[in-house]
């Protein structure tokens, strides 16, 4: 009986052990609409639902279209602070640098997380910000 207690309590130990950080590695992310076409690193995304994931550790975020399920890897230049009003709400927000003839979505935040930055417009622009849903 005390052999069986100790297997079962050895078993639960191996088990919380190795599935508790599996576990714990859940993706952060944000969704956002947009009824413009952007780019974001080398890919030009057309209008529509977004969203955007990130796991701990890894050097760039998954952007995949709600609609369609395409999903491409985009790499960032650097983390940046959590600074947007909308990430308190825990939401997120996605800024883009917009000119003249194009956006560029440069930065992005998740909820409660850092921001991540990324190349943005190579010329005068100014900055719009959307909201994102956890």
């Amino acid at each position: 009986m005390a052999k069986q207690v100790l297997r079962l309590f050895l078993v639960t130990v191996l088990v919380l052990g190795i599935g508790g950080p599996i576990l714990a590695q859940r993706d952060a992310g944000t969704t956002f609409e947009t009824p413009f076409e952007f780019q974001m690193g080398p890919e030009t995304y057309s209008p529509g639902k977004y969203r955007v994931t990130h796991r701990m550790g890894e050097p760039f975020v998954r952007v995949m279209n709600v609609d369609t399920n395409k999903t491409e890897i985009i790499r960032y230049t650097t983390r940046i602070s959590k600074k947007c009003g909308a990430c308190t709400q825990g939401g997120g927000a996605v800024v883009f640098d917009k000119t003249e003839t194009t956006r560029y979505l440069t930065e992005l935040y998740f909820g409660d997380f850092e921001g991540f930055l990324f190349p943005g417009a190579p010329e005068d622009h100014e900055h719009q910000q959307l909201t994102g849903t956890p």
